[in-house]
């Protein structure tokens, strides 16, 4: 072996395991997920002489809806007892939260985007619920419950050409919350 070749030899190994780690060929280094969109990662896990895992495509499969009269969490500015003699009534301005779980790097925008729902994380209401004599009245956010799946694929690329070799991993059931409204629940 001659000193020239030895020298291509480590040459090779070196840019090899840096195409793995996500550098493409001319040094060009791929965005992780958080900093550039899919289309731009594809772009440049597409480059030529690229050898190596593409970017993963991401979306939400198997969306059921629940239920639409989930009750969430407690109001606990909703509250009032009537005395012995009246009812009561309670009427607030309220902010009801939205939660959504995520998976394999989507953000929770992401999955409430491709779920078809608000993207927003809170929504403010006024509500009034009442209590008869004697009784009391709790009010709870209510609302819809969806139970989903995030699917990863990605497709290894070699020299800059898609293969037919994909791996594919999928969540559990994550789930994700949309309130409607206040529940007004008598209590004792």
């Amino acid at each position: 072996m001659t000193i020239g070749s030895e020298v291509f030899a480590k040459y090779k190994i070196f840019m090899g395991l840096a195409m793995s780690v996500g550098v493409a060929a001319g040094g060009v280094v791929l965005a992780p997920a958080a900093m550039a969109s899919e289309g731009e990662q594809g772009a440049a896990s597409r480059q030529a002489g690229f050898t190596g895992w593409s970017v993963a495509k991401r979306t939400v499969i198997s969306k059921t809806l629940l239920t639409s009269t989930q009750r969430g969490k407690k109001l606990s500015s909703m509250y009032c007892h009537g005395s012995s003699s009246s009812g009561c009534d309670v009427s607030r301005s309220v902010s009801l939260t939205n939660t959504t779980q995520t998976g394999y790097g989507l953000s929770g925008a992401q999955v409430s985007a491709q779920l078809g729902l608000s993207t927003s994380t809170s929504t403010t209401t006024t509500a009034t619920c009442h209590a008869p004599k004697k009784r009391g009245v709790q009010g709870y956010e209510t609302g819809y419950r969806y139970k989903y799946k995030v699917r990863s694929v990605r497709t290894f690329i070699n020299a800059g050409h898609a293969t037919s070799v994909k791996e594919t991993k999928t969540t559990g059931w994550l789930y994700a919350y949309r309130p409607r409204g206040v529940l007004c629940v008598a209590t004792a």
